[in-house]
């Protein structure tokens, strides 16, 4: 295993990628999401009354 380090280096590289876009992905999604309540306050919120 002469290159090992190569292929350690690139799966190193390929995990940092996957995590920014797993945290890109929810915050993009938590955005969407709360742009969506913001544009539609007519549905009836889950708040539960006593």
């Amino acid at each position: 295993m002469c290159n090992f380090h190569g292929y350690d280096n690139a799966r190193r590289r390929r995990h940092e990628r996957r995590i920014a876009k797993q945290a890109t992905y929810k915050y993009n999604k938590a955005l969407n999401m709360a742009l969506k309540a913001a544009l539609n306050p007519s549905k009836p919120s889950q708040q539960q009354t006593p």
